[in-house]
């Protein structure tokens, strides 16, 4: 049963994230009634990620997070370590720790995840560590090379879900080198994407995360360039 339940963990987050909570705890019940099983660290890092996002328990999903990943290391096998070590550090860790500590866990969470055939959450990892490297600071230029290779291997491996999140990072990444499309940084339109065109796709699937992150990253080219009721509107949009 935890096994059917954790896999349907990436449809509702993205589709009816307000089930999520539903999810976490009828797993964690499962767990207590018969004990620990394969899936039990990826069940522990679903209900972190409930305990913090959505009920503001920051020191508790912290530790069960970093519970998760004690039992992991306990397994000899690899099948969930994507899973369980991509959400940690992008979900988890930054609340207690500085977030640029995550960008290299997520890069080797990339790899064993490929090595391991889970291309799924290799190409959640991928991404989440070109947009951790990019919020943390790194070069542009490096920053922009990794999404680029990583954006291809999102295409070869199927997974356009992914690439939907990754494709808007990308392009505000174009933007502040100066490769937007008629040379108007503010707008998330250029070699990788459409805003209009992805966000309309958005808001048609009910895909909240990816229209989300289109307004936050124009609210942050707003505020980059200045634009302050620009950035207002995304705020309101976004609300």
């Amino acid at each position: 049963a935890v096994s059917i339940l954790s896999s349907l963990f990436s449809y509702i987050l993205i589709g009816r994230s307000e089930y999520v909570p539903l999810l976490a705890f009828r797993m964690m019940r499962i767990t207590l009634r018969y004990g620990l099983c394969h899936e039990s660290p990826f069940m522990l890092t679903i209900y972190s990620v409930v305990l913090v996002s959505m009920l503001g328990d920051f020191s508790g999903g912290y530790k069960f997070g970093k519970l998760a990943l004690a039992l992991l290391e306990r397994s000899d096998s690899k099948e969930w370590y994507a899973h369980v070590v991509n959400m940690v550090h992008h979900f988890l860790t930054h609340w207690k720790e500085h977030a640029a500590v995550t960008i290299e866990p997520l890069l080797c969470c990339y790899r064993v995840g490929r090595e391991s055939g889970d291309n799924e959450y290799a190409m959640y990892s991928a991404m989440n560590y070109c947009i951790h490297s990019f919020l943390c600071g790194r070069k542009l230029s490096k920053v922009e090379k990794d999404m680029d290779v990583f954006g291809q291997q999102m295409k070869e491996c199927g997974q356009e879900g992914t690439l939907y999140f990754h494709q808007p990072f990308h392009q505000a990444v174009l933007n502040l080198i100066g490769r937007s499309e008629g040379l108007d940084p503010l707008v998330l339109k250029g070699e990788v994407m459409d805003q209009d065109k992805l966000l309309q796709a958005a808001i048609e699937t009910n895909n909240h995360i990816c229209s989300s992150n289109i307004y936050f990253l124009r609210l942050m080219l707003a505020y980059l360039f200045g634009d302050y009721e620009l950035g207002k509107e995304m705020i309101e949009r976004s609300s």
